[in-house]
């Protein structure tokens, strides 16, 4: 027998079971935050992109032709723009073919 020995009380090994789990319950629920926020960044700057490219195409079928595109349709024709339509809903609003349309993107 060694009597320099600890004997381990129940309670302790609960305790640093406890902490053990606790500490990876906490690392797991930094990492689901993390992911969240890279996935929501991800969104906006899809969305930021879109906006880019619309605003690109209406500049370049301005300068190419004379006026501003009438529709949505007419710049997926000619200019080749596409996006995730489940996703975003672009409202197009033109008022006359020298002025510039206003073009808002929203996410579904």
């Amino acid at each position: 027998m060694n009597r320099f020995a600890e004997k381990r009380q129940p309670m302790t090994r609960m305790r640093g079971s406890l902490f053990l789990a606790l500490s990876t319950a906490g690392i797991l629920l930094f990492f689901l935050a993390a992911f969240s926020r890279i996935g929501t960044q991800a969104r906006e700057k899809e969305a930021e992109n879109l906006q880019h490219a619309l605003d690109q195409s209406v500049i370049i079928c301005y300068a190419l032709e004379g006026s501003y595109p009438e529709s949505l349709d007419y710049l997926k024709e000619h200019y080749g723009i596409s996006w995730n339509e489940q996703r975003y809903l672009v409202d197009f609003e033109t008022v006359a073919s020298n002025l510039p349309p206003d073009i808002t993107i929203l996410e579904r």
